[in-house]
């Protein structure tokens, strides 16, 4: 885990020089941030609560198995570092951005730690011996208020990524106080 200080002001320098930031992916990241053009993607270290070994096993299993198609793929294919903060701190970081939304992801939490604690044991349990294939059934959650996700942000960067709650404040400034 990185210095969440020193990362908030990375990332400010970042967008103040127009560089676009993005926010760690597990189809799209790797363990430390990387950059194409004048496109930053975070990497795992950049999110509060996720260390070193955590990004490197996802990264690890993506680069052997192919991209992550759900949720489900992901524990399944992830369970030696599922645990509550890495599951929290990834939802909350946008990581599961495509697959699942992050409030759904925070109101089933323990519905997705049971999941992965069970699932070697229900793979096992199959039918005369069989295996069978468990599911992961999530309660949809209404998605979360751009308010709710900024402080989720905040939470795991120590900053803004995605946008910040003065953007558009200067033209309602400069119009208000005839400013050129």
């Amino acid at each position: 885990e990185q210095n969440p200080d020193k990362l908030a002001q990375f990332i400010s320098e970042l967008q103040i020089q127009w560089y676009r930031v993005l926010p760690p992916h597990i189809n799209d990241s790797f363990t430390h941030v990387s950059a194409i053009d004048d496109t930053i993607r975070l990497g795992f270290l950049s999110i509060k609560g996720v260390w070193y070994d955590v990004g490197e096993t996802i990264e690890q299993e993506r680069k052997a198995n192919g991209p992550y198609t759900s949720l489900e793929d992901f524990i399944t294919r992830n369970t030696s570092i599922i645990n509550k903060k890495t599951i929290e701190s990834l939802a909350k970081a946008w990581a599961f951005t495509g697959l699942v939304d992050r409030k759904t992801i925070l109101d089933n939490l323990q519905a997705i730690l049971d999941r992965s604690k069970n699932w070697w044991t229900d793979l096992s349990a199959g039918l005369f011996g069989g295996i069978m294939q468990p599911t992961l059934s999530l309660t949809p959650s209404p998605e979360a208020k751009k308010m709710e996700k900024l402080l989720m942000e905040y939470d795991v960067f120590k900053t803004f990524v995605s946008w910040h709650p003065f953007d558009g404040l200067y033209q309602y400034v400069k119009k208000k106080y005839s400013l050129i």
